[in-house]
């Protein structure tokens, strides 16, 4: 399916042009929200509320009809994220403001999967480079924010139902009066492999002659389990002074990855949080706030379900002396604080202090050809360590003109412990085992109110951020020849910058809210995967730095309708290129569009929604990557709201078309050799109460 730019763009213009007497006289404000904030034309926020009406496993399925945001499906959970075509560490994922990583080089555990879906409160997506408040983010920021007791007793029970034997049961219970609230949580999540449009599983995607397929008797199992549990504390000894502690850990068992050639056998990720805030304080100071956090994660995987962990993988039989060929194990734990100050005079200037130290260890054995196991530190127990400061002013100069303007300074250090520079020098020459970077950022942004209704944006943002440990110092000998070539990164990768500009309008109709935005960002040192030589004649592959030139914007538009009708809609481009090697940037999501419309009561309810894209012809043939057809899927789901009951149904792909999305396949020079098609028609039942 063909989309042009120019059409879709058009679409949503044409609906903003309707009269407003068309409109009803009041808009739902509890469905369309009316930003007051600078700069709010870069920021989108889902509710719990949004969230529970899909049948979405993660924060990123539940993300994926947002403007800029696309989903990375590996497999039948854990997706990842993409934002205006910035991926991986290019966009900050923070939980509570702490900062957290997966211990997968693959993304098997992808930030955005280690909260459980029922524990948020809200996500809040920014696009840009403007976030001074937290070090990177070169690409934007996923803040999620997880659930609050509240005075008195209260409670939830969920549970889903849903194709494919998916299932997702919650609890949260809480209680609180002025000294003190207390919340507990706890849940699981489990499903089947699903089907695609052609009532294939994924499982089944592999050729006969991929040695990565799955064996015949795994064909057909649970594609992902886990549990997951959560408690906070909050303690208020008096007015405008209150201390927070949390704890949350979250265990899964395996979860297949047909996107890869391995999959996980055991996630273990454990959340700790405490933080003290002072508010209503007088003189300049008006508040302050302080956290210190630690979380950790252990991913365990392996090929134990695949021909390749067999001794005639052609013919997926024989036993070797484990149950896998290839496994690893990998530990990363991120500590860290923030001291933050509000102070109010001139316009609001927050001020603040940060670091965090994040450490990353990770250990790949393999069944070498004499049958013998080696074991390899791949990742080899790397810190990164980051203290920095920032400063964001914001500012009315008059009734009409107000601006933001934001400025940070990291300090950071990076070191191998590790030394496995016998691999790095025949491909890099010099291999320095430790880095110390000054890291820079900083924005100004303006908005004018043109009128009561209209509002132009105006931004100029800088981040920089540093390589992680995957980037920078992976290590993993092979046989170095191009069917089996060494996985060896380059210890001397210099850090991404990025600098951004971007243009908007805000409308506010008499029934209506339009958005438009359109982005220019220049890349210094983008890490895009790359292949290598050796001095000896070997093949390597892993990454380096280029520039890059990434280009697009995205258009909403909200409306309220006659009859309890609200029409929602947005359309979203993103064009990269690399400019190093005159090329199309690699793993550049389409043009796709989102459509709803939705009759609601506030009793009951039913929606009508269309997601499409276009086919992508702009890839890269460097990482021989290939073309993805555009597709159109429908789905509908209505619901049901009686004191405190929510019963929600729903049916995505409706008409079981089969299709892929761009980026759901892992490209050259990892690539696994398939491609993960979408779940077919999808059936699901919510059912919650809430007291």
């Amino acid at each position: 399916m063909r989309i042009s730019p120019l059409a879709a763009l058009a679409l949503c213009f044409l609906t903003a042009a309707l009269p407003a007497s068309v409109f009803a006289e009041e808009i739902k404000l509890n469905d369309i929200t009316v930003e007051t904030t600078a700069y709010p034309q870069l920021s989108e926020e889902v509710s719990s509320k949004q969230m529970e009406e899909t049948s979405a496993k993660d924060v990123s399925e539940a993300l994926k009809s947002e403007p800029a945001v696309t989903q990375v499906r590996r497999g039948g959970a854990a997706s990842g994220l993409v934002l205006r075509g910035f991926k991986k560490d290019d966009v900050n994922v923070v939980v509570n403001g702490e900062r957290i990583y997966g211990a997968g080089p693959s993304r098997m555990d992808p930030p955005t999967s280690m909260v459980d879906i029922n524990e948020i409160e809200r996500v809040e997506v920014k696009r840009g480079a403007f976030d001074v408040t937290e070090a990177g983010g070169v690409g934007g920021s996923v803040k999620l924010i997880t659930k609050e007791a509240e005075k008195g007793f209260h409670g939830s029970l969920k549970g889903n139902l849903g194709s494919f034997s998916t299932s997702d049961t919650s609890g949260v219970f809480s209680y609180g009066d002025d000294l003190f609230t207390v919340l507990a949580g706890g849940g699981s999540q489990g499903g089947d492999v699903f089907k695609n449009g052609r009532s294939q599983r994924f499982t089944e995607l592999y050729p006969a002659t991929n040695m990565a397929r799955y064996k015949p008797e795994q064909q057909n199992r649970k594609a992902y389990e886990k549990v997951n549990g959560w408690g906070k504390l909050l303690l208020t000894p008096t007015s405008g002074q209150s201390f927070d502690i949390s704890y949350s850990r979250t265990e899964a068992g395996a979860v297949l990855y047909p996107y890869l050639k391995m999959d996980s056998i055991r996630d273990d990720i454990d959340r700790f949080h405490m933080g003290y805030r002072l508010t209503g304080l007088t003189g300049t100071v008006k508040k302050v706030k302080g956290y210190f956090y630690t979380n950790r994660v252990v991913h365990d995987m392996n090929n134990s379900l695949r021909c390749m962990a067999t001794l005639n993988p052609m013919m997926c039989s024989g036993a070797i002396g484990r149950s896998y060929s290839m496994r690893s194990i990998g530990y990363a734990g991120t500590s860290g604080g923030k001291v933050q100050a509000e102070l109010e005079g001139w316009g609001k200037t927050l001020i603040g202090v940060d670091a965090y130290s994040r450490k990353w260890n990770f250990e790949t054995t393999m069944r070498m050809g004499t049958g013998m196991y080696m074991a390899q530190a791949s990742i080899p127990d790397v810190d990164i360590r980051d203290i920095g400061a920032y400063l964001e002013h914001h500012h009315s100069l008059n009734s009409r003109l107000n601006f933001v303007a934001g400025v940070r300074y990291d300090s950071a250090e990076t070191l191998a412990h590790i030394d496995r520079t016998a691999l790095y020098t025949p491909y890099f020459g010099n291999a320095p085992l430790s880095s110390k970077e000054n890291l820079f950022g900083g924005n100004l942004q303006l908005t004018y109110r043109v009128s009561d209704n209209m509002k132009l944006f105006a931004g100029f943002g800088h981040s920089e951020r540093l390589p992680d440990a995957n980037e920078r110092y992976f290590a993993l000998q092979t046989s170095g020849t191009s069917a089996n070539p060494d996985r060896i990164s380059n210890p001397s990768l210099k850090p991404v910058k990025s600098n951004e500009f971007d243009l908007g309008v805000d409308i506010n109709f008499q029934n209506a809210v339009l958005k438009a935005s359109v982005f220019y960002s220049d890349v210094q040192n983008y890490i895009e995967a790359a292949s290598f030589t050796s001095s000896a004649g070997r093949i390597g592959k892993g990454f380096q730095n280029i520039s890059a030139r990434l280009i697009g914007g995205e258009v909403s538009l909200s409306a309220s309708l006659p009859y309890d009708l609200l029409f929602n809609s947005s359309v979203s481009y993103t064009q990269g290129s690399n400019l190093t090697r005159h090329t199309a940037l690699s793993e550049m999501p389409p043009l796709k569009m989102n459509a709803s419309l939705r009759y609601d009561t506030g009793v009951y309810f039913a929606e009508v929604s269309e997601e499409l894209a276009s086919t992508q012809n702009r890839v890269s043939s460097l990482l021989s990557e290939e073309k993805t057809a555009g597709y159109g899927v429908m789905n509908l789901k209505a619901g049901y709201n009686w004191q405190g009951f929510s019963l929600i149904a729903g049916v995505e792909n409706i008409f079981d078309h089969f299709y892929y999305k761009h980026l759901s396949y892992q490209r050259d020079p990892f690539s696994s050799g398939v491609r993960v098609a979408e779940p077919g028609r999808t059936a699901y039942v919510n059912l919650s109460y809430a007291f």
